[in-house]
């Protein structure tokens, strides 16, 4: 899928690749052994834990467990959980390296926590690295006594740094094993736990963890042990099972459902989790969504669109209004929106008050206009818009020249910052939102990201269209959230664009929200797309 003629002959949207970053973001249950000093039925291949774990451990290597993960029963690369402890600080490393492919591109994606806590289980240090994108992000928390947390994010050299609230009741890796080794939590009971992922926001994710009894499993050297299931759900990514060591309560394999297809790790000898994927597993087709078009008009073309939306039972889905897209109704399962390009009959303004407005002219993590070379562009880019001081011709000047000024169009990266989009001028929807909004906010103007969904170039055929996750911008002009799409060069999206979910660019390259309420679409509902004149 190369670039050809711009993107308006081949839009990028956003994939699973994004779904599987959240996932793996979020902690699933605890790392360390209830009791015992071996995995009963003997050593598992990939998993060591120390014969001296205790509430006062030796020095060195507690525990070191590999995982082969899989998606669609394919390859996609490993995980790795070790404990050690050095002095009198716990250290716990998750390290996980995913290798997926967005058509002829392979995509690589690392994701590196460790997590460093006193002997007693007080939590000290946060460091994270993501890679995700040509410059890797990194997240350093440091825990201070007066209860509150230094968060610095940092990507290509330019920091951002906040001060945060701890949240007192967030759990910590070995906290959790404390409390194992102390009795406090057994296998076979419910639990509920509050963990801190900061790729996936600034605040605890609440994770729960129910019981569903003892089931077998067979490990990859042909054995079949006993192991307690449980169901773990978090707002991330949905309910997924992890399987653990009856005895010691280590996770042996995960299974989580994403948009229809099941992925999994589970427990392996070192060398085959580290065994290179030879083709990478294609994800981009599984994360498209099919709608039936009622009348004989092309979508794309409407000044508006009436969409129904048939939900699963017992399933609500919040959507957004925006300035484009309100509701129209819903009766029982099925959920209408009516969505409408700027300046139709249709369309509605949503005003916001000022207090809303404010945040979304400071710099962010991902939104970093204190960088110069953004600052550089933004100046560009005003003069480019033929220094007009009208907003609204400025956002829109401003959108197309992020079109003309990111060159390379394509999908070797997956989300980069604004300060490396101006640098190297390239990338997909992702990049062309976030670069949109920067300059945005260095020219005075407030703008956020929008995450949805919008129609594929050319799906529309046999009273069919193709929807694909995309992300684009809202720039705040007189009292109005406008929305503008770069990545396709419409200062005035057409009515395939459906929101699901806004965002301030500040802690995570997903919008949890958008991404979740995507993840229970696809593949799950049935979607009708009415355009009118």
């Amino acid at each position: 899928m190369k670039h050809c003629h711009g993107l308006a002959s081949r839009r990028r949207v956003l994939t699973i690749v994004s779904l599987l970053l959240l996932l793996l973001a979020v902690p699933a249950l605890a790392l360390a052994p209830a009791t015992g000093r071996s995995v009963s039925g003997g050593p598992i291949d990939g998993l060591f834990i120390s014969p001296k774990l205790s509430l006062d451990p030796p020095q060195g290597l507690l525990v070191d467990a590999w995982y082969k993960l899989e998606m669609l029963e394919q390859p996609v690369g490993y995980m790795r959980t070790a404990v050690r402890r050095e002095g009198d600080r716990i250290e716990t490393l998750d390290y996980t390296l995913i290798e997926v492919a967005r058509g002829s591109v392979t995509v690589k994606i690392v994701l590196k926590n460790v997590t460093v806590e006193t002997l007693d289980g007080k939590p000290l240090e946060m460091h994270t690295e993501q890679v995700f994108a040509s410059q890797p992000m990194h997240y350093d928390a440091k825990f201070l006594p007066d209860g509150s947390i230094d968060l610095v994010i940092t990507q290509n050299g330019n920091p951002v740094t906040r001060k945060l609230p701890a949240d007192p009741t967030a759990t910590f890796p070995w906290q959790m094993t404390r409390d194992i080794l102390a009795g406090r939590r057994k296998p076979g009971e419910s639990f509920t736990e509050r963990s801190y992922a900061l790729v996936a926001g600034t605040k605890p994710m609440e994770i729960q963890h129910q019981a569903a009894g003892q089931v077998p499993l067979r490990l990859p050297d042909g054995r079949q042990i006993q192991t307690w299931r449980y169901k773990v759900a978090n707002p991330g990514s949905g309910t997924g099972d992890v399987y653990c060591e009856p005895k010691l309560l280590m996770p042996l394999r995960f299974e989580m459902p994403v948009m229809g297809m099941r992925f999994t790790a589970m427990i392996a000898p070192k060398e085959q989790a580290l065994k290179q994927v030879d083709k990478p597993t294609e994800l981009f087709v599984s994360s498209l969504l099919k709608a039936k078009v009622v009348r004989a008009l092309d979508p794309t073309r409407a000044a508006t669109v009436l969409y129904t939306i048939q939900l699963p039972d017992g399933d609500p889905v919040d959507m957004p209004v925006t300035d484009m897209q309100k509701l129209a109704g819903q009766k029982g399962r099925n959920l209408q929106l009516l969505v409408a390009r700027r300046g139709s009959v249709a369309s509605r303004p949503a005003s916001a008050p000022s207090d809303d407005v404010d945040k979304y002219l400071e710099t962010t993590a991902y939104c970093n206009i204190d960088d110069k070379t953004v600052k550089d562009l933004a100046a560009e880019g005003a003069k480019s818009a033929a220094g007009t001081k009208d907003p609204q011709r400025l956002a829109e000047g401003l959108c197309r020249f992020v079109y003309k000024k990111i060159q390379h169009k394509d999908l070797d990266v997956a989300f980069a910052t604004a300060s490396e989009v101006a640098r190297t001028l390239q990338g997909d929807c992702t990049e062309h939102a976030v670069l949109l909004a920067a300059l945005a906010r260095a020219n005075g103007l407030p703008a956020r990201g929008v995450f949805g969904m919008v129609a594929m170039p050319g799906s529309y055929a046999d009273s069919k269209l193709t929807f694909g996750y995309h992300m684009w911008t809202q720039i705040h002009v007189n009292g109005r959230w406008l929305d503008f799409d770069a990545a396709l060069n419409q200062p005035q999206p057409d009515a395939t664009h459906i929101a699901l979910g806004i965002s301030d660019l500040a802690d995570s390259s997903v919008s949890m929200e958008s991404v979740q309420t995507f993840m229970r679409l696809a593949g799950r509902v049935e979607l009708t797309a009415e355009p009118r004149r």
